[in-house]
């Protein structure tokens, strides 16, 4: 588990299947990030097994929840992530509505990030974003995150995904910092 100044972060569990359809229901997730078609509770719960803790055994890393300390409520995830048609990993967050603009974003991705760093030393991390989400570039760009490539999702089939919304790869070297 990771402390910081006001929250926990720690890998997703069965036990968080509410938070989690709670937050990929909300209408940003599904503006920025996509509507995965998921509405209820049993549904989310089959998400983190079947996609979530495959993810943080097979590679060591990935969702993670963010928890404030003062209320152990749950408010967002933050997590690296290894993408098929990436060389190097990358780091992903999403907060419910209410928590946004406070610098838990910030507070919890640049801990994650350091940790995951101390471990793994890797050369360079990426992000992505929707072009239209303007609060995470400006996040990405905090962390000293450069915009470098458009990004192509792919499909369900690995193939580039021709409707997706346009996105932006972002690099942090860490060589550089």
């Amino acid at each position: 588990m990771i402390e910081t100044l006001r929250c926990y972060i720690r890998p997703v569990t069965p036990g968080d299947a509410s938070f989690i359809l709670e937050l990929l229901t909300s209408a940003l997730w599904k503006r920025f990030i996509g509507d995965r078609g998921i509405s209820t509770e049993a549904e989310a719960k089959a998400i983190i097994e079947k996609t979530y803790l495959p993810a943080l055994e097979r590679a060591g890393f990935g969702p993670h929840v963010v928890i404030l300390k003062e209320t152990h409520t749950c408010i967002g995830t933050v997590g690296i992530y290894q993408r098929d048609n990436l060389e190097q990993p990358d780091l992903g967050f999403a907060f419910l509505p209410n928590y946004l603009h406070q610098g838990f974003g910030y507070e919890s991705a640049t801990a994650h990030l350091a940790k995951v760093q101390s471990l793994l030393h890797l050369p360079k991390i990426y992000a992505i974003t929707n072009d239209d989400n303007l609060a995470a570039q400006g996040l990405l760009l905090k962390m000293n995150f450069t915009r470098t490539a458009a990004y192509q999702p792919l499909d369900s089939e690995g193939k580039a995904d021709l409707d997706a919304v346009p996105m932006g790869l972002y690099t942090l070297n860490f060589q550089e910092n």
